[in-house]
């Protein structure tokens, strides 16, 4: 570590996946999950992990980077919420060097459940060059899906039958209306005309 409490690998001339800015911004997502009580586990992502094993002591600073491919935040809300509800709410990040891109995973994962589009809510891939629309996706995960109360939808939804429901995305979608009038999120008002 470096006086300032960086690692020393995000020294010299790091990778955009890994450096200095980099760990600095997915470090102040992992304290604002862990603020949120979220499990929060950080990752190095390796694409040579058997000469990390190996030789990881002896290797110089630029062949550690070498071995490096991205940093990774995985997030998960506590053992209890499955307990209680049966689903909790999942975060994964990921950059890579590969691409210079960091990429975003925001939903549910359900224990014993099987959710629409697998849970997944939120799943995009930004270039280094569009950080921007990152931030604002960050934003938006945290405002609207994390300090809100949002209930997966199960997938086996079946429409009734005196319903004219007939596809697999109008089951869905009548089933995102019926959960939202059970729990008091819509209401339903008359049209009069």
């Amino acid at each position: 570590m470096d006086k300032k409490g960086y690692p020393n690998w995000t020294e010299g001339n790091p990778e955009w996946a890994f450096n200095k800015d980099t760990v600095s911004q997915l470090s102040g997502i992992a304290a604002q999950l862990e603020n949120m009580k979220f499990n929060v586990q950080s990752r190095i992502i390796f694409n040579n992990e058997d000469k990390i094993k190996n030789e990881g002591p002896n290797l110089t600073c630029q062949e550690y980077q070498d071995c490096m491919n991205g940093l990774a935040i995985v997030a998960e809300e506590p053992e209890e919420q499955f307990k209680k509800k049966g689903y909790g709410k999942k975060i994964v990040i990921e950059t890579s060097a590969d691409d210079d891109s960091i990429f975003v995973q925001a939903g549910f994962q359900p224990e014993k459940m099987d959710l629409w589009n697998n849970g997944i809510y939120y799943n995009q891939r930004s270039s280094k060059d569009e950080l921007g629309k990152f931030s604002n996706l960050w934003d938006r995960i945290v405002t609207v899906f994390l300090n809100n109360t949002i209930v997966p939808i199960q997938s086996n939804i079946t429409p009734s039958e005196n319903t004219r429901v007939v596809s697999g995305p109008d089951a869905y979608l009548n089933g995102f209306i019926k959960e939202g009038l059970k729990n008091g999120y819509i209401k339903k008002l008359r049209n009069n005309t």
